[in-house]
């Protein structure tokens, strides 16, 4: 019996930044603060969930673009 395992949706720091009218920098130094979550690969980057952005943004006022809403509702059906 095969099982599909759903594949979680993640946002780059750039994608992030863009979403957010920051630059790459700021999240970055937002995740290094423990401000952000995200998860980090082995090669050094960071994923971020779209849910955890949408909840960053929220907390500090920030504008929520509908595509990262959209994002965030496709990565909850997923799971």
């Amino acid at each position: 019996m095969k099982t599909d395992i759903p594949e979680p949706i993640f946002l780059s720091a750039p994608k992030a930044a863009t979403l957010c009218g920051v630059s790459r920098n700021t999240i970055c130094c937002w995740i290094r603060d423990g401000k952000l979550p995200s998860y980090r690969t082995a090669g050094g980057k960071y994923l971020i969930r779209p849910v955890d952005l949408i909840s960053f943004m929220q907390e500090h006022s920030m504008f929520v673009p509908q595509a990262l809403m959209d994002i965030a509702a496709e990565d909850e059906r997923a799971s």
